[in-house]
Formats: C-alpha cells, sequence, structure tokens
C-alpha cells in the first residue's frame, strides 16, 4: 500500500496518534483549568485585600486546585479510590496530599472558618488583642486617664 503523499502541517490535530491522552491536549486542558482556577481564586479576594505576595500564594493555591480537580476528575471517571479488585488507587494519597496543600493555601488567603476563627482569636485574644484592649480602656476610665494616653 502506498503512502499517502498528504502532509500535516504544524498544529493540525489530525496528525494526533492517541486523541485526548496526547501531551498537546493534555496540556491545553490543565492550562484552561488553570486559568479557570486563578480567576475563582482571584474572584474570592477583594481588591483592597490584596496584600504583597498574594499573586505568588494564588499562583500555587491554582496550581493545587487544578491537581485536585484533575484527581477528583480521574478518580470519578474510574469508580472512587478502590478499585474493582478492592484496593485503595495509588493516587488517594497524592490526592490527600494536595487537598491538604490547598487548604493550607486557603487558609493563608483568608478563605474559609477556619481562616475566620484564626483572625477571630487574634481580634479577641492576646495582648493587642480587642478583649485586652477594651479592658484597658475600662480601667483606664475607671482611673480617670485620658483614652490618648492609655493607647500609647
Amino acid at each position: 500500500m502506498a503512502r499517502s503523499s498528504t502532509t500535516f502541517k504544524p498544529g493540525n490535530l489530525a496528525a494526533l496518534k492517541h486523541g485526548a491522552r496526547s501531551q498537546r491536549e493534555r496540556e491545553s486542558v490543565r492550562r484552561e483549568l488553570l486559568l479557570e482556577m486563578r480567576d475563582v481564586i482571584f474572584a474570592e479576594i477583594p481588591e483592597d485585600g490584596r496584600v504583597r505576595g498574594t499573586v505568588h500564594l494564588v499562583e500555587l493555591a491554582a496550581h493545587a486546585a487544578t491537581d485536585v480537580r484533575q484527581l477528583h476528575d480521574y478518580v470519578d471517571s474510574q469508580g472512587g479510590v478502590i478499585s474493582p479488585r478492592g484496593q485503595l488507587r495509588k493516587c488517594a494519597e497524592m490526592m490527600r496530599d494536595r487537598e491538604h496543600d490547598l487548604l493550607a493555601y486557603f487558609d493563608r488567603l483568608g478563605f474559609g472558618p477556619r481562616a475566620a476563627a484564626q483572625l477571630a482569636g487574634v481580634l479577641v485574644t492576646g495582648s493587642g488583642g480587642l478583649a485586652s484592649r477594651l479592658a484597658a480602656h475600662r480601667r483606664s476610665r475607671a482611673l480617670g486617664i485620658p483614652a490618648e494616653r492609655n493607647s500609647q
């Protein structure tokens, strides 16, 4: 059988041998998913709440979120973390580790109940906390000390 004289130009997807498993297609899907995760995370942070280094932290969180999403998609497509032979899939530990990383990034970015609880703890407790400042203010008022002098 003679070989066809038709050649594919660079970038032509018809030349791919393995369809959705091709390197180019996987890169494209991952890049789109990464951009989506980055946009979702940035949408959660108000403009005035962005501090120096937030962009890099969001980038790390977006990569972790992309990994978690891809791992969950894979596990779901395989019917769960337990294989047909009743064994835990090898990717389950990796998925758990990346979820842990993602939650840590979210905590640092101030998302979720843990971050809110930490913020409340800082406001209420400690020498610079809200509760101690209110108590000091009450003591100073009882002693007749002006508020400006007490805050120094």
